[in-house]
């Protein structure tokens, strides 16, 4: 059977420091696993459901900004969970809303 693919933009395996807050108080620590220009996947210990906005501020490493690191602050929301294993849900989400973190 054939699967078609229906993304938009390229994906890239690339991992970037990442903080994600959604709820307004709740905060988690991870990484990217994929990245595109569109959105992000990455790990987390709990799950979100399908459409809880989220905040989270990735962090470009210098060997791709050649420069100092870069950190984007970026609003989106979760487009969907997938367990992984007991403890780690995979979060694919949304990338709506971009700015430059320049604190």
């Amino acid at each position: 059977m054939d699967h078609e693919e229906r993304r938009s933009a390229k994906r890239y395996r690339f991992r970037f420091p990442l903080k994600v807050t959604w709820s307004g108080t709740r905060e988690s620590l991870t990484q990217t696993v994929e990245v595109s220009s569109r959105g992000v996947y990455f790990f987390l210990s709990e799950s979100l459901q399908a459409g809880t906005p989220i905040e989270f501020v990735l962090t470009l490493y210098p060997e791709f900004t050649e420069s100092k690191p870069v950190r984007l602050k970026c609003h989106g929301r979760v487009l969907r969970m997938v367990p992984v294993a007991e403890d780690q849900i995979g979060i694919a989400a949304s990338i709506d809303q971009y700015e430059f973190d320049r604190s």
